[in-house]
């Protein structure tokens, strides 16, 4: 919601419906607004120019894939409006204990048996546009899991809820190794992927039924300039780019999501493969800047290091 004091936002989780039923709707959408950005990822790609979309396009579906296996959506029914609350969870590993890490304010009134999840769908990863009011694909509806434990970190918005390493068994889900040093690796050459469930993806499917879908986001790191963002710290932040706001795309369900990038490296490689790292979680958005507020993974880290002592 936007600060009446300022041109911060939280990414909100608004809901329109009241369903009793509640459908996460796991629908790959592929990243228009990224396409153009994988040369970026790849370095320069074959001197045919015929042969450069497609490689692309394989590119940017390779390194969703690689992705994908990390995130998860999260949900719950608002206690006071009724409505349905949608984010996002990335899934890590640390010191032996497995984690689903997401944005403080998207769990914070919620109790842990109120949240619903759904993870990555079995087979191919389905790819179509950004929807709103069309006729649904598969759905596959949420379900609760068991939380061993939250945290909830007092400096940053980000929280951690703890759950079994046997969560992989079955859910289509890997927790991706972060350890104490894990940091943003500069430079960073290459465009920004993020996994999310947006809720401007809703569609109202039947009497108290609702369907979401995953949307991959592609952008670029923006750079603060001299109009230092509110609330933001580069030693803390990092900011990208929210290219679907062109298009009246609002970021609500983002929060969480976590932010990746290419691996770097000092000479390019024969054979090009995707090696994401993690940059951070998505927590706020600058709606006058169109760009969403990563908290930076060395953050991350800091929380785990208090959450495991």
């Amino acid at each position: 919601m936007k600060s009446p004091s300022s041109e911060w936002s939280r990414c909100p989780t608004l809901g329109t419906l009241n369903p009793r039923r509640r459908y996460l709707r796991i629908r790959f959408t592929r990243p228009n607004h990224g396409v153009t950005l994988v040369r970026k990822i790849m370095g320069k790609s074959s001197k045919s120019k015929a042969s450069q979309p497609e490689l692309q396009r394989k590119a940017c579906e390779s390194i969703e894939e690689n992705i994908y296996w990390h995130v998860g959506g999260i949900s719950a029914i608002s206690k006071q409006t009724g409505f349905p609350e949608v984010g996002t969870v990335t899934a890590v590993q640390w010191k032996n204990r497995t984690f689903l890490l997401t944005a403080g304010h998207v769990i914070d009134n919620y109790e842990d048996g109120d949240f619903n999840f759904v993870f990555r769908p079995p087979g191919n990863i389905e790819r179509g546009l950004w929807w709103q009011s069309s006729t649904p694909g598969p759905l596959f509806p949420g379900e609760p899991i068991n939380i061993l434990r939250r945290y909830r970190s007092n400096r940053d918005d980000i929280a951690a809820l703890e759950v079994s390493p046997n969560l992989e068994s079955g859910r289509r889900l890997r927790f991706y190794s972060l350890n104490q040093d894990s940091k943003v690796v500069r430079p960073i050459n290459s465009s920004f992927c993020a996994i999310g469930l947006p809720f401007d993806s809703f569609e109202h499917i039947g009497p108290r039924s609702a369907a979401f879908a995953m949307f991959s986001l592609w952008g670029n790191p923006v750079r603060p300039g001299n109009n230092i963002p509110d609330k933001f710290n580069p030693r803390t932040s990092l900011l990208m780019e929210f290219l679907p706001a062109t298009d009246g795309r609002k970021p609500g369900g983002f929060s969480g999501a976590g932010v990746w990038y290419q691996t770097p490296t000092v000479n390019r490689p024969i054979v090009w493969s995707p090696a994401p790292i993690l940059a951070g979680l998505i927590t706020h958005y600058y709606p006058t800047r169109k760009a969403l507020l990563i908290c930076r993974v060395e953050r991350l880290v800091s929380f785990l290091q208090t959450v495991t002592q």
